[in-house]
């Protein structure tokens, strides 16, 4: 089986982005322009790449005005080379206080917030159950955003 680099994209303004490699977890608010996120894409990609690593996408489900933003984030997945699997996210019928919590709980050492839940539950259902997130200071690094 080969080496992926398993990101989670939850599209909207208030969705996030959410990425693991080698069992490193990180997460962000979505980038607030397309530009940014195309850039984000792009550093993901090429480090992927680099490591010669499969590099998996998961597109979270959107409603209403964040439909039009699911697919262009879907075009632009696809056209940097990156394997698109579009996935149910969690939030229907939960709060997102709730969410936000179930989050913090599964990864503890991150700074979880309402943009960056969902896209970290999405990644969670997607890790293999044997690998374990560790914490960024475990892998080298310090703050919610060293590997994005």
């Amino acid at each position: 089986m080969k080496a992926a680099a398993v990101l989670a994209v939850v599209p909207g303004v208030s969705g996030g982005v959410a990425l693991c490699v080698d069992g490193v977890v990180d997460a962000q608010p979505m980038p607030a322009s397309a530009d940014e996120l195309r850039s984000l894409l792009r550093r993901i990609k090429t480090a992927a790449d680099g490591s010669r690593y499969e590099t998996v996408c998961l597109l979270g489900q959107a409603v209403g005005n964040a439909i039009e933003h699911r697919n262009f984030i879907g075009s632009m997945v696809r056209s940097l080379g990156i394997r698109l699997v579009r996935a149910e996210c969690f939030r229907r019928g939960r709060a997102a206080r709730s969410v936000t919590a179930q989050a913090q709980r599964r990864f503890p050492h991150l700074t979880v917030t309402a943009a960056t839940a969902e896209a970290l539950l999405l990644l969670d259902r997607a890790i293999s159950p044997t690998q374990k997130a560790r914490p960024m200071a475990a892998a080298g690094a310090t703050g919610n955003h060293a590997i994005i």
